[in-house]
């Protein structure tokens, strides 16, 4: 590791924000600041944002800093998004290996242009979701977002992928890792539904690519395909192997790849090295290969000899090759 230092210029009156340690300012001449960041870690990818910003600090797990920057209007509620990374963070370094980092800063942006942005140990997002309070309807997208952007920590900076095809080692990984989130701490799979219809309503035939083309950042359903579609694929690993056996690997793969690049591939060969599975035809037909599952369901219900009720479902596919999945099935009692 080796240390770089970003300098930014603003005018007196205004203050600069960037991911890494902040070093504090010098004064020019003329009056303008010159903010300086530290960042230990090597980093091709970097940002800042000027503004007037005030800061509200805490701690992370391992006691690490926690730096929140907002504009004067939401440093009310900055506690609110302090509260909210400090559980994610939590969350995540229980299921996929500690904090890497030495700290984080999460700072918001003036405007609400885009979503966010994830630089080493740093989370830029626009201004709206730093308004939002617990118990309001707009702070479930700010979970869902905040936990996204996390995700990015371990997914895309942690775990860089090697290729353009590998890019849903990063952007599906911390989707993915937003569903569990807001599946687990928010009681809801409203995330993973709405990312699964989002690829299979808004594609055109003619846009689709596979999750893991070379090409896919060209497509005009990017986010469609790599963000939800990706999510999905993920999600219906679940299906195949555990949940357990899916966050072992992802912890693993992450332990693997520590400040390395790695593949799609790599990501399977762990994955089956640790669910003890063979999953050649998982990656083949979901990140290899384009479509999605169409398919007729039926099902009824059967009195059988014993007097307990048999559950019959069947699917019914109409492509030349149908698809193998597995389906997972919950019986509800009216009582």
């Amino acid at each position: 590791p080796f240390k770089s230092t970003l300098h930014v210029l603003t005018a007196p009156q205004k203050v600069a924000v960037a991911p890494g340690a902040p070093m504090g300012s010098d004064t020019l001449a003329d009056g303008r600041k010159v903010w300086h960041f530290e960042q230990i870690e090597r980093t091709d990818n970097a940002g800042f944002a000027i503004s007037e910003y005030t800061k509200t600090e805490g701690k992370l797990v391992g006691d690490k800093p926690l730096r929140v920057f907002t504009t004067n209007k939401y440093a009310s509620s900055a506690k609110n998004m302090l509260e909210l990374a400090t559980k994610v963070v939590g969350v995540y370094s229980a299921d996929f290996g500690q904090f890497p980092w030495p700290g984080l800063n999460i700072m918001q942006l003036e405007n609400n242009f885009g979503g966010g942005y994830a630089p080493l140990s740093g989370i830029f997002m626009y201004r709206d979701v730093f308004g939002a309070s617990p118990g309001t309807g707009y702070w479930y997208s700010t979970t869902e977002l905040a936990a996204h952007e996390i995700g990015h920590q371990w997914w895309g900076n942690l775990v860089e992928p090697a290729t353009n095809g590998d890019v849903a080692l990063s952007e599906s990984l911390a989707e993915f890792s937003s569903c569990l989130y807001t599946e687990k701490h928010m009681e809801t799979r409203s995330q993973i539904i709405r990312d699964s219809l989002s690829y299979l309503y808004q594609v055109p035939a003619g846009e689709d690519v596979p999750v893991g083309s070379q090409g896919v950042y060209g497509s005009p359903s990017y986010v469609e395909i790599v963000y939800h579609k990706g999510a999905a694929v993920f999600e219906m690993l679940r299906n195949e192997i555990g949940t357990q056996a899916v966050l072992d690997s992802l912890k693993q793969f992450a332990i693997e790849y520590n400040r390395d690049y790695a593949s799609l591939a790599d990501l399977q060969e762990v994955a089956q090295n640790v669910s003890k599975k063979d999953l050649k035809w998982f990656w083949s037909q979901w990140f290899d290969k384009k479509g999605a599952i169409e398919a007729e369901v039926a099902g009824r219900l059967v009195q059988s000899d014993d007097g307990g009720m048999a559950v019959r479902l069947r699917f019914y596919q109409a492509a030349a090759k149908p698809l193998r999945f597995t389906v997972p099935v919950t019986v509800d009692y009216a009582a």
